[in-house]
């Protein structure tokens, strides 16, 4: 196998060039990669690999200097590097250098990286002073074995304490028996990180979450990081030197936020933990196991992002809260009836307020209760079924209460549309309500309406107010809301891009009328639902 050093500071693009590529079809294996000059020119020195492809513009030693001071010693090592399409005077000074070719970082294929991947091999081939060495184990296959030992001895009691602490050493594991703390970490709403990167058996996220949690325990040598399923990982942090655990727990905390930063930062995602107790002996290591999955349900109650266990967290006080919450937020959908309302609640409570807080039944009550909701309010629109389903999966995939809580919300605010477009109306009504449900994002108009229902602007106005209880203007701007609402759960568009998306000319008006309608800013309803969004300094004008 010919060796491959990959040298780019950007986490995302060095690991997606490591993973993305299938090395052994051109006779190649990733010996490094690193993020900085000065590491890569170490390696270099000791790895001697046959083919480099490195960034030019990095902090420390850039890659021209990399290049530079390979060139002094060896003119033959290959090299390619990524640049970007402003970087063509650096480009041309390094093949000057002897550079073999260039990638261009935002329009690279797969194709393109094949080609020039085939190229380095046959020019490798045709060197006869450099021969392929015999395959290393990879990184690939280190995770692979290490994944495989630790789940057979946790999970599956496959190896008496003993069988593992002799594999424990024969593979090097950076693993010690005193004071071990477990964590669980799983990342939030993996379905969409998977959608987000179209990595459909999530392979590709799996090798770069396992690349970032490597390069996150270089500092820690006493540790280990393994796949538990497509969304969990398991973190194994050993303190055997350290004796006091309030210390220890402190700087398990400082690692796991350490952690937490990268996921933010490179996949725009949260990660949640839940951590064991602290225990001595790898016979411990299942039952911490059950523990740290224990303190991770905590994140169903308490939202994305939480720290379980590590943090006084009280189930019961954060589940009531959140019920009056929610219950708040449904008496301002219009047009539900008080006993329904008064009814829905009491179900809602009875919900949580059953002893039993285990995910899988809290969301099999929460689909009943939407059934027992379609019964009530005789929902039986066109399209209703699909609707029902719709918020049904929405409910069985749902990772936390808040989004439970959400879909609950919409669904009874998309009831509470269908029985207002269920009124009986005028056929200029109809025509108008059609019209203004198909051009709300356009600078729509009393007059533009009027028109097209060959009305006069004041009889419209007149008759729009008598049969929908609801002035044009009002009824325009729920329209846009709505439309909003849903930008601002499903989307990362900013309070400015959203308002003009549904219509609203300014951005300091739409807020107004946001808050207006639903009684919170869109930072505060975004953040109501979906945890890991950024509060908007557009919303924080409204509320001063």
């Amino acid at each position: 196998m010919y060796g491959v050093m990959i040298v780019e500071d950007e986490m995302l693009v060095r690991m997606g060039l490591k993973n993305a590529i299938d090395w052994t079809r051109f006779g190649m294996c990733v010996v490094a990669d690193v993020a900085d000059g000065e590491s890569a020119l170490e390696i270099y020195e000791k790895e001697k690999p046959d083919l480099i492809i490195t960034d030019l513009k990095m902090p420390g030693m850039s890659g021209m200097d990399l290049i530079t001071r390979i060139r002094e010693k060896d003119k033959t090592t290959k090299i390619v590097i990524l640049t970007c399409m402003e970087e063509f005077d650096l480009v041309r000074q390094a093949l000057q250098l002897g550079v073999s070719d260039y990638i261009l970082k935002l329009t690279m294929t797969i194709d393109q990286i094949h080609v020039i991947l085939s190229k380095m091999q046959q020019e490798l081939s045709s060197d006869e002073s450099r021969q392929p060495s015999l395959p290393k184990i990879s990184d690939a296959n280190r995770h692979v074995i290490k994944e495989k030992i630790m789940k057979d001895y946790i999970l599956c009691n496959g190896y008496s304490e003993r069988e593992f602490e002799a594999l424990v050493a024969q593979y090097d594991f950076h693993l010690e028996s005193e004071r071990m703390i477990m964590c669980v970490l799983e990342m939030d709403h993996f379905a969409k990180i998977k959608k987000l990167f179209k990595d459909t058996n999530g392979q590709l996220v799996k090798h770069t979450m396992l690349n970032v949690l490597d390069e996150m325990f270089v500092n820690f040598r006493n540790g280990e990081a393994f796949c538990d399923d497509g969304a969990k990982y398991i973190l194994i942090f050993c303190y055997n030197k350290m004796t006091e655990e309030r210390i220890i727990r402190e700087e398990v905390l400082q690692m796991l936020k350490e952690i937490e930063t990268p996921f933010k930062t490179y996949f725009n995602a949260t990660v949640s933990f839940g951590v064991s107790e602290i225990r001595s002996g790898y016979a411990s290591l299942r039952s911490m196991y059950d523990q740290a999955l224990n303190a991770l349900e905590d994140k169903f109650f308490g939202g994305t992002g939480i720290y379980g266990r590590f943090v006084d967290f009280d189930r019961r006080t954060v589940t009531n809260e959140k019920t009056e919450e929610i219950l708040n937020m449904c008496e301002r959908v219009p047009g539900m009836a008080p006993a329904f309302l008064q009814e829905y609640g009491d179900r809602f409570r009875s919900i949580m307020r059953e002893p039993s807080h285990f995910r899988a039944e809290v969301l099999e009550k929460f689909c009943h209760l939407v059934q027992w909701t379609v019964n009530s309010l005789k929902f039986q629109e066109e399209g209703s079924e699909q609707v029902i389903l719709a918020v049904i999966q929405s409910i069985r995939q749902s990772e936390t209460l808040d989004e439970i809580h959400r879909s609950l919300y919409d669904f009874l605010s998309r009831i509470a549309a269908a029985k207002r477009k269920r009124k009986v109306v005028s056929k200029e009504v109809r025509l108008a309500l059609d019209y203004m449900e198909t051009h709300y994002s356009s600078d729509l108009s009393l007059q533009q309406a009027s028109a097209h229902v060959n009305l006069s602007p004041s009889y419209l106005s007149s008759l729009f107010k008598k049969e929908m209880n609801i002035n044009f203007v009002d009824y325009l701007n729920e329209i846009r809301i709505e439309k909003a609402k849903e930008l601002l759960l499903d989307s990362y568009l900013k309070s400015y891009e959203i308002a003009e998306s549904v219509g609203f000319k300014e951005n300091t008006y739409f807020c107004k009328i946001f808050k207006k309608v639903t009684g919170m800013t869109t930072g505060e309803y975004r953040k109501q639902w979906l945890v890991e969004q950024a509060e908007e300094p557009e919303s924080e004008i409204i509320d001063q």
